[in-house]
């Protein structure tokens, strides 16, 4: 679960896993410090893990960032630019706690992903699209 500060993210997850002692939840920002996982069981059996992620508390600068990082004309798709913000200086500084989000959730995210507004969809993003549309408003344009 990746999102901003403050948005809901622990508090969806008591209410899918039906386990109102997950995470810690508080009016504040910046509550979630670290990624814990949890798993929604049906009987007892484990289906999905979900991972509930700090907040990201400066998407428009990352994003500004990364486009500064990674050109248009270089063509990077999503996880070639995620590769070279996690390899610079500011990953370790100012943007430490995104890149802690986003070190966790390369492991698991979705190709799809992207953190700018109108990076285009590879191929495999088109060809998977009708799986994905009804998750929400993913950033990128089909």
């Amino acid at each position: 679960m990746v999102g901003h500060t403050n948005t809901g993210k622990t508090s969806l997850l008591r209410t899918l896993t039906r386990n109102p002692e997950f995470g810690e939840v508080n009016d504040s920002p910046g509550t979630t410090r670290h990624v814990e996982g949890i798993q929604l069981l049906i009987g007892e059996t484990p289906v999905i893990e979900f991972f509930d992620t700090p907040g990201i508390e400066d998407a428009i600068g990352l994003a500004d960032y990364i486009d500064r990082l990674c050109p248009r004309e270089e063509r990077l798709d999503a996880w070639e630019r995620i590769d070279r913000f996690l390899d610079s200086v500011e990953s370790r500084r100012r943007f430490e706690q995104e890149a802690r989000v986003l070190k966790k959730c390369s492991k698991w995210m979705p190709p799809f992903m992207s953190l700018t507004r109108a990076t285009p969809c590879s191929a495999s993003t088109k060809k998977n699209w009708p799986r994905w549309r009804h998750a929400g408003d993913p950033s990128c344009r089909c």
